[in-house]
């Protein structure tokens, strides 16, 4: 009854549309089930050079649908002996080198570099010896060189110009030892607008962006350049009861909506577990038949209440539960913009085995 679609069209377009605007190598996020949207899918329709990934366990799923390089950002707590040439591992300390004593092939790494967000990587003063460590030990080869700008969606650039020119530090010390990876990554989506200036960054790591969805606020002076990205996700559900209220009727858990007039009532087979938040209880809305029906009372579990007064609806109707166009009020940047909700979270509530179906 519920169901997610996937447009291949606005994925591609969106892949794109960073590729030409950074003039970068775009390296598609596809952790924590690829935003919610469904790792096999997405990684099914991704034809980049190299795709991330949070855990070993989602690269295992990946290289099933995806046959380029797989960069892989936590380490298990033991590595197998044997792993496949694709996937390549983030390594950003001494315990991480020693992980990989047993593993019996070369394997491609990315050092991490703490730039200032001081969650995880190698601080610069301590690059040097790290880099030496990891020059002796025979199996591995440094691949890339990476950092995370952490306050690339602030209306101020000048926390992340700074660990941009520590970043450029860092590669430099890391050529003079003759350390030179190929691949150089430092921003996400918010950061992708400010990769260029870095004087070595040639690729960067896309997340949300990549699924249509905008980080910035709508007051940040790089808003509007996002404009062209185009939702991936789209969920719909059905009308499985209509119900006729009278003037002191209320709807749902606590009777937080109160019917003022005669009204109609539909119940739509969808909730908080399969994908609507909470917080648009008595908000937010879907929409059906094209149609914008608020949301009445508290979301529940696997139902939502909408008014469908003064409309032509029947049961078995399909609702539009997430809109693909950013403009609906319903649609995943809608909904976060309008109701403070936290954007990168929205769409990792979709339920995940909700069937998903690749559509044009």
């Amino acid at each position: 009854m519920n169901k997610v679609f996937l447009s291949r069209r606005n994925y591609i377009a969106n892949l794109d549309f960073f590729a030409k605007t950074t003039g970068l190598e775009i390296m598609p996020v596809l952790k924590a089930n690829a935003y919610g949207h469904g790792l096999a899918e997405i990684a099914s329709l991704t034809k980049t050079r190299y795709i991330v990934v949070n855990s070993l366990a989602e690269a295992e799923i990946a290289k099933q649908y995806f046959h380029g390089q797989i960069l892989v950002l936590t380490l298990p707590n033991k590595i197998p002996r044997k792993l496949s040439k694709q996937f390549e591992f983030v390594v950003q300390n001494d315990d991480d080198i020693a992980k990989f004593r047993d593993v019996v092939e070369s394997v491609n790494i990315h050092l991490a570099i703490n730039t200032g967000m001081n969650r995880l990587g190698v601080r610069p003063k301590e690059l040097e010896e790290f880099a030496k460590k990891v020059l002796l030990a025979p199996n591995l080869h440094v691949e890339g060189v990476f950092s995370h700008l952490f306050d690339a969606d602030a209306t101020s650039e000048e926390i992340s110009r700074k660990q941009i020119e520590l970043f450029d530090a860092s590669v430099e010390k890391l050529r003079e030892l003759h350390i030179n990876p190929p691949l150089i990554h430092l921003a996400a989506t918010a950061g992708s607008l400010l990769v260029a200036k870095s004087r070595y960054a040639n690729a960067a790591r896309v997340g949300l962006g990549v699924y249509g969805l905008n980080p910035l606020s709508r007051d940040h002076p790089q808003y509007r350049k996002f404009a062209k990205l185009k939702p991936v996700l789209s969920l719909t559900s059905r009308i499985i009861q209509i119900n006729q209220l009278e003037p002191g009727d209320k709807v749902s858990y606590n009777g937080t909506f109160t019917a003022k007039k005669p009204m109609m009532v539909g119940v739509v087979a969808v909730g908080y577990y399969d994908g609507v938040p909470r917080e648009l209880s008595n908000r937010g809305s879907l929409l059906v038949n094209g149609h914008n029906c608020p949301i009445v009372g508290k979301v529940c579990m696997n139902l939502t209440t909408i008014d469908i007064s003064d409309l032509d609806v029947h049961i078995g109707d399909e609702a539009c539960v997430i809109s693909a166009r950013t403009r609906d009020p319903n649609s995943l940047q809608r909904m976060s913009e309008d109701y403070n909700l936290f954007i990168y979270q929205l769409p990792l509530g979709v339920a995940a085995e909700l069937p998903r179906e690749i559509i044009a």
